[in-house]
């Protein structure tokens, strides 16, 4: 799908690549499987006519999707969070997730883009950039972070997201067997719908993913 990017957003991600490859390997595959997995569920919400009564799902946002949850951790370069001490404890809505880095995340979106003299409040990208790296950890009952927000105050793109963070997050600590990991992944994510995530979503999410082949073929695209 071809899409027009303005010089600003074009900008804009040329920088933000170079602030992702300085975040560990490890890092990055777990976004570049985010991106992946949120396209294609926003892909098949659009299909399935999903909505959330706030605005319609347009195929041309989808580019956005992606760009915008692949960058969604980008707080963790200045966060001392390590991969290798994960725990399930991240699932407890009392942890200090990552030192918060959502908030870190857009304080350095915005430094890197202030620093650069560049308006961007108002491009679409900034803007699914904003939604996403604050709000990917708000929870759908309220009782997520940094701000509580709960249903449809938490933006579509971070709603999107944090189930295919979860779903990646999971599968990471599984065994290599992808299809058992799977399998764990999807009822953890049955069991958190309409507490941790927007349950409209869960179940399309749900649908496409007892596939395992449909999301083994996406983690050989990176």
């Amino acid at each position: 799908m071809s899409i027009y990017l303005s010089n600003m957003e074009r900008t804009i991600l040329a920088i933000l690549n170079n602030v992702f490859i300085n975040l560990p390997v490890e890092i990055q595959k777990h976004s570049i499987l985010v991106s992946h997995y949120s396209m294609e569920l926003y892909r098949k919400a659009l299909f399935l006519n999903y909505t959330d009564g706030i605005a319609p799902l347009k195929a041309e946002r989808i580019p956005y999707i992606g760009w915008a949850t692949l960058y969604h951790d980008i707080g963790k370069l200045t966060s001392s969070y390590q991969l290798s001490n994960r725990t399930f404890s991240f699932y407890n809505a009392n942890f200090s997730i990552h030192d918060n880095h959502q908030i870190k995340g857009f304080h350095l979106l915005l430094e890197i883009l202030i620093n650069q003299n560049l308006e961007f409040e108002t491009t679409p990208l900034f803007i699914f950039l904003k939604d996403v790296i604050l709000n990917h950890h708000e929870w759908w009952d309220g009782s997520g972070q940094p701000q509580a927000k709960k249903r449809n105050e938490i933006p579509l793109i971070a709603r999107i997201c944090s189930i295919a963070d979860v779903y990646e997050y999971i599968n990471n600590m599984q065994t290599n067997d992808f299809n058992i990991s799977c399998n764990k992944s999807c009822d953890i994510i049955e069991n958190e719908s309409g507490k941790r995530f927007d349950p409209a979503l869960v179940d399309i999410f749900l649908d496409f993913s007892i596939n395992p082949d449909a999301l083994n073929a996406l983690t050989k695209e990176e």
